[in-house]
């Protein structure tokens, strides 16, 4: 009995707790289950021991009574040490390698950054130093899990929700970075997922065309001149996406930063073959640009305009017999050094009377600078090193077309030109790194040149016996005039001249079509691509990008996938028919220079 009357005395202290204070809609359910369990354990008429089920209930009041018990603890919203990237733990494993910054404290996998395991090694050295992307602060001593050790948590009370960490920059090479990022974001709750609170822009590129193509990317017809710019973040871990992209969007014209390559890899290596590569390398870790222009455009390079910084001109030549230069420019940092090399390069081409037309793209990181009305704002750090770049680009007449965000909600990648009337439209499609690609492009004709067509000799259907008898007869032929003191010149004449006509006659030929297609994209990477586009489209709406870096990692993986194993069935295949034609083809292609005989 007493019992019973002590199980009334702890609900009624219980109710009188809890309705004292204000509580959410949550609690009252809770409480509401508890009375409604009361009353369906206990009579009113009979007040006895509680059952077992009951005791249950006797001690949840006593623990409420006890006023230091968190309701409903569970795991905590974020691990102790989440990685700046896929904000999963970063927990001890010998398996796991990352890197922490100095300033900021935040932890990175190393996978996360797809950070060889050489650069990682050369974090631990002493002597290297690095910027962090997030602070900006430069670190000469750098914690990894070889000599630093982490004791991650999983659980916290839930009255912490309110604990955040600023969210950082998606990806970043530890030894130059790419492009830097406010700290006004913070991670969301889920851990899985992030959403970032900055607010994005809402200008608009213009757009001229209505009518639309069925590339994945979503772009009008082409007409005529179209530029693609494009940072890369290392061109060799991207050159599946970067064909793919090329594929559909078909742009004359590449300007491209970022490329992350030296003198010991070849363009033929790397790029399509039926593009020009023009490049300038940084021959060091990071940088790099290049610019990519169609075999059949008439361009050259211009070395003459370029200056001590990463910036490269061509001259293409337009229809009316005038030539417009294209540059592709990367500020890695924001330095006055920087903007006054680029000053320096512009000063050069407006001296030249005969120099109108101008083009500039490339990956300028200047987050902070209005372009609509050419200002920088208040709180920006570096204010007067993106301010000097508007006087510049002033100076040297340059209007810039480019509106929309490149990265997240940063315009980071800039189109410039001194004739804007020409810009049909300029947009921003899935980039191949963590910056966006802008497609642009300009109403004017360019000079095209009829690309030759290549003589292929179908040797499988040669008759070979007659060519055996013509050789026999230039070796008789060749023996006579050597015999009767024929000159050395009129000995080679008589062989290449009666060996090509002998070749001519009895080995059938055709000429080569040109074709510049991707026979591992198939069907599937194109649906795949598509719903990249979707995707990319909807978080560009509703600021949440977490599912377009999962989709991008997942379409750079399966084109990649997709392309070595055309490559490895193609080459299989033959030689287990004992046919070496297509590894040699595959060889063929992959040369840098087509030698010939000499003329």
């Amino acid at each position: 009995m007493f019992q019973g009357f002590l199980f009334v005395l702890l609900l009624i202290l219980a109710s009188n707790r809890f309705f004292s204070q204000s509580f959410d809609a949550t609690e009252t359910n809770s409480i509401n289950g508890i009375f409604a369990f009361s009353r369906r354990s206990f009579n009113s008429a009979h007040l006895t021991w509680p059952s077992p089920k009951s005791n249950k209930t006797l001690t949840i009041l006593a623990l409420f009574l006890s006023g230091d018990i968190q309701t409903n603890p569970g795991p905590r919203h974020q691990p102790v040490y989440p990685c700046g990237f896929c904000e999963l733990a970063v927990s001890w494993s010998p398996n796991e390698e990352a890197v922490c910054c100095d300033e900021c404290s935040i932890w990175y996998h190393r996978s996360c950054l797809e950070m060889c395991t050489k650069d990682y090694s050369l974090l631990q050295r002493s002597n290297v130093q690095w910027l962090c992307c997030r602070c900006q602060t430069l670190n000469i001593s750098s914690f990894t899990f070889r000599n630093f050790e982490i004791s991650p948590s999983f659980y916290e009370p839930i009255a912490n929700e309110n604990i955040t960490l600023e969210s950082l920059s998606p990806t970043f090479n530890p030894l130059f970075t790419s492009s830097p990022k406010s700290t006004d974001q913070h991670m969301s709750e889920n851990p899985t997922r992030r959403s970032n609170n900055s607010s994005r822009s809402s200008n608009k590129a213009k757009f001229t065309s209505s009518r639309t193509s069925s590339s994945a990317f979503d772009l009008p017809q082409k007409k005529n001149l179209r530029v693609m710019t494009v940072n890369c973040r290392s061109v060799i871990n991207k050159k599946a996406d970067l064909e793919a992209s090329i594929n559909y969007i078909k742009p004359d014209v590449i300007c491209g930063s970022e490329s992350w390559l030296n003198n010991n890899i070849k363009s033929s290596e790397l790029f399509p073959e039926n593009y020009t590569a023009y490049r300038k390398d940084r021959n060091t870790a990071g940088g790099g640009v290049f610019l990519l222009v169609r075999k059949d455009i008439v361009s050259s390079n211009q070395p003459d305009l370029d200056s001590d910084c990463e910036i490269l001109w061509a001259k293409i030549q337009l229809q009316n017999k005038k030539n417009m230069l294209i540059g592709s420019f990367y500020m890695p940092h924001r330095c006055n050094n920087t903007i006054q090399e680029l000053n320096k390069s512009l000063t050069t081409i407006t001296r030249s009377s005969k120099q109108k037309q101008i083009i500039l793209c490339g990956d300028f990181n200047c987050p902070d600078i209005s372009w609509e009305i050419g200002n920088v704002n208040t709180c920006s750090p570096d204010r007067s090193t993106q301010q000097s770049l508007i006087d510049v680009t002033e100076s040297a007449q340059l209007t810039q077309v480019h509106n929309s965000s490149t990265r997240e909600s940063k315009l980071l990648d800039l189109v410039f030109t001194t004739n804007p009337t020409i810009v049909t439209h300029s947009v921003s499609v899935p980039g191949i790194s963590d910056h966006d690609i802008i497609v642009t492009d300009f109403d004017v004709k360019i000079q095209y040149q009829n690309k030759q067509r290549r003589q292929i000799y179908q040797f499988a259907r040669a008759d070979w016996e007659s060519l055996n008898d013509d050789f026999n007869t230039l070796s008789n032929k060749i023996n006579t005039q050597y015999n009767t003191g024929a000159c050395t010149e009129s000995l080679w004449s008589t062989f290449k001249n009666t060996l090509t006509e002998s070749i001519d006659k009895h080995i059938p030929s055709k000429l080569s079509s040109s074709r510049c297609n991707l026979p591992w994209l198939n069907g599937k990477l194109h649906r795949l691509l598509k719903r990249k586009r979707r995707i990319y489209k909807k978080a560009k709406e509703t600021n949440n990008w977490t599912n377009y870096k999962f989709i991008q990692k997942t379409c750079r993986r399966s084109m990649r996938k997709a392309e070595w194993e055309y490559i490895n069935n193609t080459i299989t295949q033959g030689l287990q028919t004992n046919n070496s034609k297509p590894f040699w083809k595959y060889i063929k292609s992959r040369k840098q220079d087509n030698i010939g005989v000499a003329p």
